[in-house]
């Protein structure tokens, strides 16, 4: 219930992504613009053209006319190659892998026409302004998958598929994602894994605030009616000084808070609500506001250019 700030304390990465003012308005301004942004140029469905494209590399080119697949043209609308905080509204079906999907696991996204991986971190689907993330990514419950990606206009769908990178030592992992190439990126996103969950596009917001809860747990040996000493949660008195406006609670219902630090060992003296008993257990709840992980590579201006960024 306490108020939070959205602007305080954030990740040196906050400083290169993109913010909307107004994330439904500028939705609507740029696909109500002359050809949706992308240049006043509109070209029916079943029109033939001819698409010309300067500053190509010869890399990229050869890599391109080698194979036999076609290459796939899409226009980009305004604000869709920056980069920002997207929400992905999925839910997860366990008909292809019934192995838990923990949070911030590798992922595979299948975004419009974007493929790419990244490290979600789950998030309960409620009215609120401040969401409680997950450990795991729960079977048919609609929850938010949070990422650092570039940006898309909504309606866009998801496919999310678990990795399918070989998890091998993490030296030699690092290793091969250091050195990962754009045709090596091209291979492992056609074979794709195991389909995890599916939804759409729910909002681009950096400002959402993914909170992480922690209970501290204490146990009481010296009590007295509705005052009770508690011990094994904090072992300075200094730290309880610290968390002495926190409110605690008890797993047998009762509310209390810290009178103040008892002794040198960490002990502190508690008062509660009701007649607290000795095989009660003493807890604290702590909060922390989460990021999505952010993998510099996959967002580098010079490797996009190269053809070897993530996206």
């Amino acid at each position: 219930t306490s108020e939070w700030d959205a602007k305080q304390n954030l990740p040196i990465e906050y400083g290169q992504i993109f913010q909307f003012q107004n994330f439904l308005a500028a939705k609507k301004r740029v696909l109500g613009a002359k050809g949706g942004g992308c240049g006043g140029v509109e070209v029916q469905p079943g029109q033939r053209v001819v698409i010309q494209v300067l500053g190509v590399p010869v890399s990229s080119a050869s890599v391109m006319c080698r194979g036999s697949l076609p290459v796939m043209v899409w226009p980009m609308f305004q604000y869709e190659r920056k980069v920002s905080v997207s929400h992905y509204l999925v839910k997860r079906h366990d008909a292809e892998d019934d192995n838990p999907v923990q949070n911030k696991a590798e992922t595979l996204f299948s975004v419009g026409f974007r493929r790419f991986f990244a490290r979600p971190i789950y998030s309960q689907d409620c009215k609120s302004n401040k969401f409680k993330t997950d450990r795991f990514l729960q079977t048919g419950v609609w929850a938010f998958a949070s990422v650092y990606s570039r940006i898309l206009l909504t309606p866009a769908t998801v496919l999310m598929f678990r990795s399918p990178r070989k998890a091998a030592k993490k030296e030699t992992e690092e290793e091969q994602n250091s050195s990962l190439t754009h045709t090596h990126m091209q291979a492992a996103a056609a074979a794709n894994g195991p389909l995890l969950a599916s939804g759409t596009l729910a909002s681009v917001d950096p400002d959402r605030l993914l909170i992480k809860r922690k209970v501290m747990t204490g146990a009481p040996f010296a009590v007295s009616k509705r005052t009770a000493v508690v011990r094994n949660m904090f072992f300075k008195p200094e730290d309880v000084r610290w968390f002495k406006p926190v409110e605690l609670w008890t797993k047998y219902g009762f509310i209390g808070h810290i009178i103040d630090a008892h002794g040198t060992k960490g002990y502190m003296k508690c008062t509660f609500d009701g007649h607290i008993k000795n095989h009660d257990t003493v807890c604290m709840s702590l909060y922390k506001r989460q990021y999505p992980p952010f993998n510099p590579k996959d967002f580098d201006k010079d490797a996009e250019e190269r053809g070897t960024g993530g996206y």
